[in-house]
């Protein structure tokens, strides 16, 4: 497959599972970042195919924002995966049109799934 998958989350234990199960699942897996701002200024560089974002993130923007940028500038999919299942966090989230909202934690086989799916 060798898709390129962008991976924006806070927690670097978390973003290494997410990349080794996708590694496993031979998706190429771009440079992790943990900030919205860093992913936002990488994203056309890297051409990703597919962004999974967690809704919180260090540095001053959400995962909600950094999404609703990179969608707008290259309308990449994006994937949220987000421990805060707040009804308003969720309703801000889905206003972007995310391809899927995923609970942490999050079971990578469903994970690989939606990633496999979105990209079909």
């Amino acid at each position: 497959m060798n898709k390129r998958v962008m991976i924006v989350e806070d927690e670097i234990i978390v973003a290494m599972s997410y990349k080794a199960a996708l590694k496993r699942a031979d998706f190429n897996v771009l440079p992790i970042f943990n900030t919205g701002e860093k992913a936002v200024e990488s994203v056309s560089s890297l051409n990703p195919d597919i962004v999974l974002m967690d809704i919180k993130l260090n540095g001053s923007i959400s995962g909600i924002e950094a999404a609703g940028a990179i969608k707008k500038k290259l309308n990449i999919p994006v994937i949220y995966l987000s421990g805060n299942t707040g009804a308003d966090t969720r309703k801000k989230a889905l206003k972007t049109k995310p391809a899927a909202y995923l609970s942490k934690p999050v079971d990578l086989k469903d994970l690989i799934n939606k990633i496999r799916e979105t990209l079909e």
